[in-house]
């Protein structure tokens, strides 16, 4: 995840943020430099003394490392300490025991300006010879630099196969496994040469481009299901070079390269290399592009036929059948796609694009037919489906004109709490444009009653809606008082506000005193605190400051409440 320096307090957890924080107390943060543009690079000490890396561009932190063996989430207590040590001034914090901050020596040049100076005087000839020996020493540093510059050597398939092979061993532990920090490193590097590789064939280095991308998806295939991948890093390698050999292979890939990719897609679909995964069919899509001859079709058909494999509702099914359909609309013509998607109507992105169709030609009763048949299809088990039907019914009606239907689907639409074609306001709107203006408010008045008998445990918040939409800022308040929570008094506050302070102040300060009664620790005492500052804001200061006195007296020996307490 990125972090915004001004707010990480925010986005890291409340542990790691105290321990953290305690670390950058005791003065564990040493050596801090800026050893490029928005790079740092940091001492942390503790029981082991470690290293922090962070990336800083335009206040965000892009990237953060830390060298110690912490795994459990994204961010140590030693990037965190170096965070506070970046935002002292900002946040007013002072180290317990002052370090030395390496920023304050005087003009003394970072490691990277160092290295750039060094490489400045550095003959070509004595480079080279450092850069080989210390390729000879290190065998990590060897594979890493063949992996990053194999480019340049004779295009084999096997040499970046067993270049990826030798990073993923270095990447290992004894048993195989790789760790959530090294399974992030792995995948940098692998992704860092597969975004090179995307200009590849800009540079007449298709092939080089192709093997790499096929070596990739091969050797992290073979590993994603014995690495945590938490940070997906391995994922995106995997994701990048079947982009790149999708690109290619929608370039106008020339033989006999055409020809060997086609097979090599087949074969990966075939051995089944990312069953369980969406890339599965992605390898075949790749195929479909590359598709010529009759033969050709014939083979990637009859690969297939497994579809008979399948249960009829399984997503497997449907995406074989999307395959189907694409290989029809590269070899065939319209006709015959149409005839394909009227035989295979289980198929939900069939139906709607055949709905669309007859929608465009203005062909209601197909319309019709397509959509009531959905609808009693995927009513039972399918909703999402089923209201796709419902808003093609909706969008034919309206073209229609018709009146009577409009009025009855847009209340269908307007009593869900969620409507994923559009805001439940368009509906409202719809039905406000329809009835009469003298029957509106009896009809507002039966929407809502459905809602609350239909929602019995939901219905706040599509009711609250109506009565904003409404502005009857009264009936709101009322509605409000019977379900106070935090969240619901935060999100009425905007309206209410200016009319009821005092009584949004009182919800805030019974909701409070429920809370505290059921709730401890100081994350919950810190949110209690926070709509304590809310009520003060709200012109409710002496009820916030008699809200306090309560608090104190009820619960004295609760420590960390009285210390929250103390900073309002």
């Amino acid at each position: 995840m990125e972090i915004q320096l001004d707010r990480f307090e925010e986005q890291i957890d409340e542990a790691i943020l105290q321990r953290g924080l305690n670390y950058f107390r005791k003065g564990y943060v040493t050596d801090v430099e800026e050893i490029g543009p928005g790079d740092y690079e940091a001492t942390v000490n503790g029981r082991e003394i470690y290293t922090v890396h962070l990336h800083v561009e335009k206040g965000v932190v892009t990237e953060y490392d830390c060298d110690c063996p912490y795994d459990q989430g994204p961010v140590c207590k030693h990037i965190v300490a170096v965070l506070f040590y970046l935002q002292q001034d900002v946040l007013h914090l002072e180290e317990d025991i002052p370090t030395k901050k390496t920023a304050k020596k005087a003009k003394k040049p970072s490691d990277m300006e160092q290295v750039d100076k060094i490489l400045h005087l550095l003959s070509h000839e004595e480079l080279k010879a450092f850069v080989r020996d210390y390729c000879k020493k290190d065998k990590q540093v060897r594979g890493q630099f063949l992996f990053n510059y194999m480019d340049l050597c004779v295009g084999q398939k096997e040499l970046y196969a067993q270049q990826i092979q030798a990073l993923i061993k270095s990447h290992s532990d004894r048993y195989g496994f790789i760790e959530y920090r090294d399974a992030a490193n792995l995948g940098r590097s692998v992704c860092g040469l597969l975004d090179e590789a995307a200009d590849w064939p800009q540079k007449g280095k298709t092939a080089q481009a192709i093997y790499l991308a096929e070596a990739t998806i091969e050797k992290m295939a073979d590993v994603i299901n014995n690495t945590d991948d938490s940070s997906g890093e391995i994922g995106c390698c995997i994701s990048i070079a079947i982009q790149l050999l999708a690109d290619i292979a929608g370039s106008g890939l020339e033989s006999p390269s055409r020809e060997e990719l086609f097979q090599w897609a087949i074969k990966q679909y075939k051995a089944n290399t990312l069953e369980g995964w969406d890339w599965h069919f992605e390898v075949i899509r790749i195929a479909i592009d590359l598709v010529q001859s009759p033969q050709e079709k014939k083979q990637l058909l009859s690969i297939l036929e497994k579809i008979q494999s399948y249960d009829e509702d399984s997503w497997n099914y449907q995406q074989i059948l999307n395959l189907r359909m694409q290989i029809i609309r590269k070899t065939e013509n319209e006709e015959a796609a149409i005839r394909f998607m009227e035989a295979n109507l289980s198929n939900p992105t069939f139906r709607k694009s055949l709905i669309e169709k007859a929608l465009s030609e203005k062909n209601y009763p197909r319309v019709e037919e397509l959509a009531n048949e959905g609808i009693k299809q995927d009513e039972k088990n399918k909703p999402g489906l089923m209201d796709d039907w419902k808003n093609y019914l909706l969008t034919m009606h309206l073209q229609q004109g018709d009146k009577e239907q409009i009025m009855r689907l847009a209340r269908y639409f307007l009593l869900q709490s969620y409507s994923r074609h559009q805001p439940r306001q368009y509906y409202y709107d719809l039905l406000k444009s329809l009835i009469p203006e003298e029957q509106w408010a009896a009809y507002v008045d039966g929407i809502i009653a459905e809602i609350c008998r239909e929602n019995k445990y939901g219905a706040f918040q599509p009711v609250a809606e109506i009565y904003i939409w409404e502005k009857q800022w009264d009936k709101l308040l009322t509605w409000l008082s019977r379900y106070p929570d935090f969240y619901h008094i935060e999100q009425t506050e905007p309206y209410l506000k200016e009319m009821y302070p005092q009584e949004l102040a009182a919800l805030y300060r019974d909701t409070i005193l429920k809370y505290v009664e059921r709730n401890v620790g100081r994350g919950h005492y810190q949110k209690c605190c926070q709509y304590i500052r809310r009520m003060i804001k709200l012109g409710a200061r002496p009820m916030a400051t008699e809200l306090i006195t309560q608090l104190q007296t009820q619960y004295r020996n609760r420590r960390a409440l009285l210390e929250e307490l103390s900073q309002v």
